[in-house]
């Protein structure tokens, strides 16, 4: 049986909540529509001249902070350089196929210095986000030129793909680059570079070190 009488319940009252929802799909309606993202130009990495005669140092930064620390020293007039390479990522999480190309830096947390003399340390070690140098027994590290001016002439070319034969857990000696000639043992691979430990010590201490290398830069020596 169908009820004759209506209900006699006020309708509901609109609240302060509904009135800002409908105000900000009013206002999203008149936004202009958003302009893409500009694609900022890769730097070009140079080999300043007189290349060979300068004496060349592996700086540690903080992470991700390479290219500033060449910024900030480049404005107190010395000369470092952060080599590239282009790798390929997934656009985002939520895509399967989509694939953008992004630079990554050969070195990571750390920046190659050339300069032409004695270095003042405690100038380029007061820039922010240096976090100190490469050395060994407590004395900053020589970088051999002909592998800092191989490593410039690689920048900006695509990652190589990673090699089977290395494995977690292999003991490996690094072939070309800052730490040419040492030795360490492998403990993380991933998209062609390998995280090696070496007993490294530094200006601000020492001890171990897991130095991220490129696997085309190491060779296997044991298991």
């Amino acid at each position: 049986m169908v009820s004759r009488y209506k209900s006699k319940l006020p309708p509901p009252r609109e609240t302060s909540g509904d009135r800002a929802r409908a105000k900000v799909r009013a206002n999203a309606s008149k936004r202009p529509a958003r302009p893409k993202p500009v694609m900022k130009p890769n730097r070009e990495v140079y080999i300043p001249d007189h290349a060979e005669s300068c004496s060349w140092y592996a700086l540690t930064t903080a992470p991700q902070s390479e290219q500033m620390v060449v910024d900030l020293l480049g404005e107190r007039g010395f000369n470092a350089i952060n080599p590239v390479e282009e790798i390929e990522i997934r656009a985002s999480r939520k895509t399967r196929y989509r694939r953008v190309v992004r630079n990554r830096a050969m070195l990571t947390s750390m920046v190659l210095l050339a300069h032409l003399g004695p270095v003042p340390w405690l100038t380029v070690l007061d820039v922010s986000r240096v976090t100190g140098v490469i050395g060994v027994e407590g004395r900053p590290s020589l970088v051999p030129v002909a592998a800092a001016i191989r490593l410039i002439k690689r920048s900006g070319l695509k990652a190589q793909t990673r090699k089977p034969n290395l494995a977690r857990g292999d003991i490996a000696e690094i072939i070309e680059g800052p730490f040419e000639g040492f030795e360490g043992k492998v403990v993380a691979l991933r998209e062609g570079r390998a995280k090696v430990m070496l007993g490294l010590s530094g200006v601000f201490g020492e001890g171990a070190r897991a130095v991220d290398i490129a696997e085309e830069s190491l060779e296997r020596l044991a298991s």
